[in-house]
């Protein structure tokens, strides 16, 4: 069987695009492998070529950068993979994800060679003394902002590892007295050469939040490794 793997935070749009995709091509049948990681798979056998290359590319229009496996395999195995085909370390600096990314790290044998260190900064004392967060930049742009995310990906980086990933944000059920949006979330990824943050706002119950937050952020740390 071919398959995708697609990560996708708006489930009634998932299931509108997968409607349309089974109008073109009712051969192709979805594994949902969790809530919002989605496999779509189908029969090569049953397909020729040229069908099976409009297949793909009718997903690629329909999902694009959500798209982000063309093989069964999770995005913790990739991102290893990654790393360790370039010889690199990875760390991770959470508070939002409170442990969950570094668990879908080491999760996979081998964690040893591309894993180098996770650190829980939850109060905004941690981000400062463990991270080397200024508390002006919290007391200025709030905990749960682009510059507190790139700068927690900026402390954990050092000589070494070679890719910081960070998680800030608001699960709810409420906001934290600064921030109400709840599910809007920071994820800051720093490398030797540059930081980059992205914003996320994830639907969903605490638990869910928390579960997306960590699953983006694998697929940044997987597209900032070089």
């Amino acid at each position: 069987m071919n398959c995708v793997r697609i990560l996708t935070q708006d489930l009634s749009e998932w299931e509108l695009k997968l409607a349309q995709l089974k109008d073109a091509f009712p051969t192709l049948v979805t594994n949902v492998g969790g809530r919002y990681d989605k496999t779509l798979w189908w029969e090569m056998e049953s397909m020729s070529e040229d069908s099976e290359h409009a297949a793909q590319a009718k997903i690629d229009a329909l999902w694009g950068d959500d798209v982000y496996a063309h093989e069964d395999k999770p995005l913790g195995i990739l991102v290893a993979d990654a790393l360790r085909a370039k010889g690199k370390k990875i760390a991770v600096a959470e508070s939002l994800t409170g442990g969950a990314l570094a668990a879908e790290l080491v999760r996979y044998p081998g964690a040893t060679d591309v894993f180098y260190e996770g650190v829980v900064a939850y109060s905004n004392e941690a981000k400062t003394r463990r991270l080397g967060v200024g508390a002006d930049l919290i007391q200025k742009e709030g905990a749960v902002s682009s510059a507190v995310a790139a700068a927690m990906a900026k402390g954990l980086l050092g000589d070494q590892c070679d890719l910081a990933v960070s998680t800030t944000g608001i699960a709810g059920p409420k906001g934290d007295g600064v921030c109400t949006t709840v599910g809007l979330t920071y994820i800051g990824v720093a490398t030797k050469e540059r930081v980059q943050t992205y914003m996320h706002i994830f639907a969903g119950d605490r638990e869910g939040v928390r579960r997306q937050a960590a699953a983006w952020a694998l697929l940044h740390a997987l597209r900032n490794i070089q």
